[in-house]
């Protein structure tokens, strides 16, 4: 099968790689100077424990045609995805499956309003990866990844995608609540990740505050209201829960946010407290802890983007 993975960073060189070594013809593409002259030099390389995967991929700047391919995998920082929507409106062919495996809420309706609905399915991962250096990545956390289409349906297009990434040692399931996991997932990032951009500590560190925790439960709190508004329903109790499982889980792990703010790059917030906040509006809700930490986490970023001379979107 002919994949394209469009924002081969961490977790688009993960996929990548291993779907190249089951048997896929695999094309990689980043904007990233230093990590495309890597690719070229090195080969794309996975690190699974001890031992070090390393293909030989083609990799390039984004092309101004996504023509010719049976699967895009989007796996672009989620800021990102309208410019890529935008700049693929009628450069994918009818057939193209476009799967976005992204953070936060809100990809699939930016991607399926350019490049139309029934080119483009949910997913979501729970795989997570590191970039130790351009073009190497550490595979820190083996997981699992859901594929659905957005109304609920069953597709055989989801069942063919689940059975190659299971193949290349990626496991992956089709699922009829699709949008249930994608919320289920933005929550909980929202309550962990900005907490551990402005503390900087790592996800087993924040379990052990008692504070910290208090304002995780408030977070999810508020999420699960929001999602009840939007139709998707979800059991706090149960989401706090399955938070702390993964505090203890990643325990060592930097979440992508911290990762961001270390490396002064921009966030992800607009697509998880952000879109919450707008949601909480939408539907009368209150928010006055997503407001927060999106303010705080804002006003952290502008501390050293200003600096850069970069622009973000308000």
């Amino acid at each position: 099968m002919r994949i394209a993975v469009l924002g081969a960073g961490s977790i688009g060189i993960l996929f990548g790689t291993l779907l190249h070594e089951s048997g896929n013809e695999v094309t990689l593409y980043n904007r990233n100077r230093n990590i495309v002259r890597a690719v070229r030099r090195n080969g794309a390389r996975v690190q699974e424990g001890r031992r070090v995967i390393r293909a030989t991929i083609p990799i390039g700047a984004p092309p101004r045609d996504l023509r010719g391919q049976d699967v895009v995998l989007v796996t672009v920082k989620a800021y990102d995805t309208l410019d890529v929507a935008r700049k693929y409106r009628g450069r994918v062919d009818p057939g193209t499956i476009v799967l976005p495996l992204q953070n936060g809420l809100g990809n699939y309706e930016t991607l399926a309003r350019h490049l139309g609905k029934t080119s483009v399915i949910v997913g979501s991962t729970t795989e997570a990866a590191l970039m130790a250096k351009p073009g190497l990545v550490v595979h820190t956390g083996h997981g699992q990844t859901w594929l659905g289409e957005y109304d609920g349906r069953e597709s055989e297009r989801c069942n063919q995608i689940g059975q190659i990434l299971s193949k290349a040692g990626l496991p992956a399931r089709p699922t009829r609540d699709i949008r249930v996991i994608i919320w289920k997932k933005a929550i909980v990032n929202s309550a962990i990740n900005p907490l551990s951009a402005l503390t900087r500590l790592r996800n087993g560190e924040l379990g052990q505050s008692e504070d910290l925790r208090t304002i995780m439960r408030e977070a999810i709190e508020e999420g699960s209201r929001i999602g009840a508004a939007e139709g998707i329903v979800l059991d706090a109790s149960r989401l706090i829960g399955f938070a702390t499982r993964i505090l203890h889980a990643t325990a060592q792990n930097r979440s992508s946010m911290l990762q961001d703010i270390e490396s002064r790059r921009r966030t992800e917030i607009g697509q998880l407290n952000a879109i919450l906040v707008e949601y909480g509006r939408k539907h009368h809700v209150e928010t006055p802890v997503n407001s927060i930490l999106l303010r705080l986490v804002r006003a952290l970023e502008e501390s050293y983007l200003i600096e850069k001379g970069l622009l973000r979107d308000k």
